[in-house]
């Protein structure tokens, strides 16, 4: 009997040792596929640069314990992305948050264009770090970090949403993701147009195909009225399917921050340091 709890007792701590491994590989993998900073570097891949601002802004405020490197590589990621935006002034801003921690940092040929480079060297060669005295009791060391909240990203995304509803694609050019705004835009515009040209153009076929007396041209210009007509249902139709998508890429596919509510915690640590901390519950 002795023998039997002893291998009952084997066999449940090897199964407890094996789901834990398991549990853990799966956590890992988890936090692999959801890493803050691969998720920018996607939209920065892409070209999205207006989500790279937003999203990189959102990393630097809510990640703990974000190392130097990372930091820099984000703040490197979103000043090219407001330079290309023709924000030369936050791009300016951000190159010198990472001459803040690397003094003697320098953009690679490889990865970077020479307009970029040379923006960059430029903001270099301007740049004084302030005096570490200075650091400790100067007000404006708050804008050593991002200028833009998390609050400030979600009304960014609704806002996006109401554009989009309006007209497709443009909540998508909005919030910065252009290739896609721009293919939404334009196809939507193409399909409503032709949407009221065939309105126009069924309404006067069907007018000249009930004005028609000769049997032998009545056939004719009822199927030239039907096709017309037909026409513009289908415009009517390929648009409100883009408008549906628009909402839905915008609303489940965009960053799912729309369900976030976000409270600040302020306090103070010690005499000349204060915290800053945000709690945000997704539902």
């Amino acid at each position: 009997m002795l023998i039997i709890y002893r291998n009952i007792g084997s066999a449940i701590s090897m199964l407890a040792i094996s789901m834990l491994v398991i549990f853990l590989n799966i956590a890992k993998a988890q936090e692999e596929q959801t890493s803050p900073i691969k998720q920018v570097r996607e939209k920065f891949d892409n070209f999205e640069f207006g989500r790279v601002i937003t999203l990189a802004d959102s990393v630097l405020l809510s990640v703990e314990n974000i190392s130097k490197e990372d930091r820099s590589e984000l703040l490197r990621m979103k000043g090219i992305s407001q330079y290309s935006l023709s924000d030369t002034i936050g791009a300016g801003k951000s190159f010198e948050e990472i001459l803040m921690v690397f003094p003697a940092y320098s953009l690679d040929s490889l990865n970077n264009s020479p307009k970029i480079i040379a923006f960059f060297n430029s903001v270099k060669s301007r740049f004084r770090p302030p005096e570490k005295q200075e650091m400790k009791t100067s007000p404006n060391i708050i804008n050593t970090f991002p200028s833009v909240s998390l609050t400030e990203y979600n009304d960014r995304l609704k806002n996006s949403l109401v554009r989009s509803i309006i007209f497709p694609g443009w909540g998508h050019l909005y919030y910065g993701n252009l290739p896609k705004g721009l293919i939404l835009s334009s196809t939507a515009f193409a399909s409503l147009s032709s949407f009221i040209y065939f309105l126009s153009d069924s309404k006067a076929k069907e007018k000249s195909y009930l004005n028609e007396r000769d049997p032998f041209l009545i056939s004719d210009k009822y199927d030239k009225y039907n096709s017309s007509n037909k026409m513009k249902y289908i415009s009517l139709s390929a648009y409100a399917l883009i408008w549906l998508y628009s909402q839905a890429d915008i609303l489940f596919f965009s960053d799912d921050l729309f369900k976030s509510e976000i409270k600040p915690d302020v306090k103070s640590t010690q005499p000349d340091m204060i915290s800053f901390g945000f709690s945000i519950p997704f539902k």
